[in-house]
């Protein structure tokens, strides 16, 4: 808005400029006729003294000569206004210039703070879907913590999973190892656990999150 204001205040001020420029030329241009006229009249009035001597046309040259050289000044003088004139309209063609440039610059600020917006919002639902499956996580691992820390029989520590307390079979719930820990468990017990740690993992690796896959498992025959 700033801008917009100042260019208003530059450009009445060049109008005013070319104005008062444009009125001291017809002035000028007024006042050259007024003397010309006033010299024809006195050429007129000399020529009729021409008779009269010598010295009456002496005079008269003398006054033509001077006319001449007024009417060469008043040429020099309307020849400077022109060349402000243009230097005038040269200065606003620039200043047309620089606010559609500003104009351009404003626009291309509104799209990226609508971008910004966007992203921010972006990073909101994302950050909200994060935190929910964090959450989830830790309550499946508190409650993985909790199966693990119940005590059992000590003949039942070999046959029952101890993530969901239950024997294991043949089927989806045999005994697997894992080979980075060693630690067994039922087969379906822990890919619903990795499951949700392989979902929470990819999502979170995008913001820089290192991803420990825990997929290599081992079936214990």
């Amino acid at each position: 808005m700033s801008n917009s204001g100042s260019y208003d205040q530059i450009k009445e001020k060049i109008v005013k400029e070319i104005d008062a420029i444009i009125e001291k030329k017809e002035a000028l241009v007024r006042s050259k006729q007024e003397r010309i006229s006033e010299k024809e009249e006195k050429i007129e009035i000399f020529e009729k003294g021409v008779k009269s001597g010598k010295n009456a046309r002496k005079n008269l040259d003398l006054q033509i000569v001077e006319f001449s050289r007024q009417e060469a000044d008043f040429d020099l003088q309307i020849g400077n206004l022109h060349a402000q004139i243009k230097i005038i309209e040269n200065e606003k063609r620039g200043l047309q210039a620089v606010k559609l440039e500003r104009e351009q610059e404003l626009q291309k600020t509104d799209k990226m703070n609508l971008e910004t917006v966007l992203i921010l919002e972006k990073y909101k639902n994302d950050k909200a879907l994060l935190q929910k499956d964090l959450e989830e996580l830790i309550t499946i691992n508190d409650a993985s913590i909790k199966a693990l820390t119940i005590k059992k029989p000590e003949d039942e520590d070999d046959n029952t999973c101890p993530i969901c307390l239950e024997g294991y079979n043949k089927t989806d719930h045999f005994r697997s190892c894992i080979s980075l820990c060693f630690h067994q468990f039922g087969m379906s017990c822990l890919e619903k656990f990795l499951m949700h740690a392989v979902r929470l993992a990819t999502e979170t690796s995008k913001k820089g999150v290192i991803y420990i896959d825990f997929t290599d498992l081992s079936p214990i025959k």
